[in-house]
């Protein structure tokens, strides 16, 4: 019996420039299914039709979610990011478990 490789679907953590929506743009035609994370304050792009959450820096929860909530096998890091001011951080309760 052969035994079949599980769908992929890839979740991609959205910084900012084009990229995470470049790549996003391609997806389709490759095969998996995908789901765009965006860092409020670092994406920039819209992302105008694609499956997306926006998340602050401290929503490590709402991303946790997202990412049970898809069943994503892969996540993928695309964009640019600042580091983030750590007094101004807001955690979620995912952040704390």
């Amino acid at each position: 019996m052969i035994a079949r490789a599980k769908p992929r679907f890839i979740a991609i953590l959205a910084g900012g420039g084009r990229l995470p929506a470049g790549i996003a743009a391609g997806l389709p035609a490759r095969g998996p299914a995908f789901h765009i994370i965006a860092l409020d304050g670092e994406a920039d792009e819209p992302f105008t039709g694609m499956p997306v959450t926006r998340v602050g820096w401290g929503g490590i929860g709402a991303m946790l979610k997202t990412l049970r909530k898809t069943k994503a096998t892969d996540l993928l890091f695309a964009g640019r990011v600042r580091r983030p001011d750590l007094r101004k951080l807001r955690p979620d309760l995912g952040f704390i478990n």
